[in-house]
């Protein structure tokens, strides 16, 4: 079943949608959501987050067909899109790669830390701020935030696990990191969805939301 591509101008928050594969039944804003470059895609949050159908997909404002009405938004509207254009801008040119440069790190086993700094303490916006990986003290990479970045974090985890290979022990969440992991979602599953992205570790812990 293709995905429905719905107007970012429709009521799509509150778009009804069923999964083909489970029967999962809910709204845009209830599935797992996604941020692209140009839109935003909804897939069942009871599948694997790895093979997960793409239910439904929205094009941000920073598509061509919102370039084309930027004219017709609202001040909030035309600040959202500024902001949105400009963090996915700094996104591409500053997420971690698989060529990226990282640091050696000593021993056999490593527990690293997916943590979020904001840019300003008192900026509550979604694109305010960076996620930080870090080993202790040392920052091994940082890139800007993608609010509810599960398939992110399944990218950023294969290229370390490429990078540390087995002595990579584990990609912890902190409690600011997860807030913008797994977001505002109603039934946020966010123990399922790490298991599932820590699937090629040996032993991870279970720790996901405690720090």
């Amino acid at each position: 079943m293709a995905s429905r591509h719905l107007s970012y101008r429709s009521n799509w928050k509150s778009e009804p949608l069923t999964c083909p594969s489970c029967g999962w039944k809910g709204t845009f804003e209830e599935a797992r959501n996604e941020a692209h470059e140009t839109l935003l895609d909804a897939s069942c949050p009871q599948c694997g987050v790895l093979d997960a159908p793409v239910l439904a997909m929205v094009s941000w404002p920073v598509s061509s067909e919102m370039e084309a009405e930027v004219g017709t938004l609202t001040p909030e509207e035309r600040q959202d899109y500024e902001d949105a254009k400009a963090h996915m801008a700094r996104h591409r040119s500053e997420k971690l790669m698989p060529d990226s440069p990282l640091p050696d790190l000593p021993g056999d086993i490593i527990v690293l830390e997916w943590d979020f700094q904001p840019y300003d303490p008192d900026d509550k916006t979604w694109c305010a701020g960076d996620t930080v990986i870090r080993h202790g003290d040392t920052v091994v990479c940082r890139e800007p935030v993608v609010y509810e970045g599960y398939l992110r974090f399944v990218e950023v985890l294969a290229i370390l696990r490429t990078r540390y290979g087995t002595r990579l022990h584990d990609l912890v969440p902190t409690s600011a990191g997860a807030a913008w992991l797994y977001g505002d979602r109603v039934k946020p599953d966010p123990r399922i969805a790490r298991a599932e992205c820590m699937q090629a570790s040996d032993h991870p812990t279970d720790e996901v939301l405690e720090r």
